[in-house]
């Protein structure tokens, strides 16, 4: 994931994690009905209270559509969390944070964890972490910090730090034996 910029917004997140985006997971929940019980309990319901097959059948439409709108908010609510935890867990482990940018609703700001000698950001902590995971995978691997930023035109710890956070999504296999979708798949349970 080549990224310069310190923010993400869900969709990056996603992307970085491997899985779908919330509004594909919508789209995919949007076209199937799997409502129908609910429906044909309503139905039900309304022609034994005696209304008449059409407005049985409207009481019984609207039940079901509030139903299933209730059940994809709450279920996207669920996965965007999930995914927010994920990411800030391997986040974590790369010594940044994700923090919620209240001036942009929907897009979060990465910043190192730790602070330096001179209390600002330590961009270069961070940095090792993330050649720590790259040289766990095994494609290719970095020496020191300056190799990092040597690979491409960073011209900064930070830059070289923003351009490689896709790897971050490498460590549950480098540590832990399997994906970052894996992850998310197993809090979604």
């Amino acid at each position: 994931m080549k990224n310069s910029s310190p923010y993400l917004t869900i969709d990056d997140l996603c992307k970085l994690l491997g899985v779908d985006t919330p509004q594909k997971v919508l789209e995919d929940m949007m076209s199937f009905n799997h409502y129908d019980h609910v429906f044909s309990l309503e139905l039900e319901e309304a022609k034994r209270r005696g209304l008449t097959d059409e407005a049985a059948e409207e009481f019984a439409q609207n039940a079901s559509d509030e139903y299933e709108s209730n059940e994809v908010d709450q279920y996207l609510i669920r996965y965007e969390k999930v995914i927010c935890d994920v990411s800030k867990e391997l986040f974590g482990h790369h010594r940044l944070l994700l923090i919620l940018d209240l001036k942009t609703p929907g897009r979060w700001k990465i910043t190192p964890s730790l602070l330096n000698r001179h209390n600002r950001p330590d961009w270069h902590a961070a940095a090792k972490e993330i050649i720590s995971t790259i040289n766990g995978v095994g494609y290719f691997g970095f020496n020191s910090v300056k190799e990092l930023i040597d690979s491409g035109p960073y011209g900064s710890v930070r830059g070289a730090v923003l351009n490689h956070l896709g790897w971050i999504s490498s460590y549950p296999e480098v540590y832990e034996g399997h994906k970052a979708k894996r992850m998310v798949e197993m809090r979604m349970r």
